[in-house]
């Protein structure tokens, strides 16, 4: 699925692409991007990439620092 990564007060959403809340939910982002992911690990695994390497955050608590919201319905938790 084609996602949109929003981060911003510490909080990362996560949009379907194209989804109309995107415009008003990046507003004061520090971070915008979309990228293609097959599951909802992929998404949290690639945001959190450095932590998850340097061994200071696991893929699981990754996963459990992002909301995905209703849009994103229908991507597998792995």
């Amino acid at each position: 699925m084609n996602v949109t990564i929003i981060y911003k007060a510490d909080i990362v959403r996560v949009h379907k692409a194209g989804c109309r809340d995107i415009d008003k939910d990046k507003r004061r982002a520090v971070t915008v991007y979309t990228a293609e992911h097959a599951t909802k690990q992929e998404v949290a695994s690639d945001f959190y990439s450095d932590f998850i390497a340097e061994g200071s955050m696991s893929e699981d608590e990754a996963l459990a620092y992002c909301d995905f919201l209703p849009c994103t319905h229908g991507l597998p938790e792995n």
